[in-house]
């Protein structure tokens, strides 16, 4: 497997050992550009499902270890979403900041359709 550098992204290209044609060696780098892809997509939205439990387990008041036990039960970012909705107004969050968060659930909830 060779890696190289293009700009701030990696690009990985896997090819077999043995020789193989131009055909063969555009089939392959295309399937490793789409594996690149949905390897990235996959650590974005990991990253985005830890932002939503971290700001959980924040507006909670919960412990670290107290907090990855809960939010770790909650599965999909929609629901974590829910959880979060549902802390901010029990914290009597400001209504504008709530309304901007219902926006931003329906904003991951189509991502997440899209994703899948």
């Amino acid at each position: 497997m060779a890696q190289s550098d293009t700009g701030s992204k990696r690009e990985l290209t896997t090819r077999p050992s043995h020789p193989i044609d131009e055909e063969q060696a555009a089939e392959w780098d295309a399937k490793a550009k789409h594996m690149t892809a949905v390897g990235e997509v996959a650590s974005a939205w990991a990253h985005l499902e830890t932002s939503i439990d971290d700001a959980c387990i924040r507006l909670a008041d919960l412990k670290i270890q107290t907090g990855i036990f809960l939010t770790s039960q909650i599965a999909g970012s929609g629901r974590k979403m829910v959880a979060l909705l549902a802390l901010a107004q029990l914290r009597n969050g400001d209504p504008k900041a709530i309304a901007d968060l219902r926006k931003f659930a329906e904003h991951v909830s189509a991502l997440a359709q899209h994703r899948n």
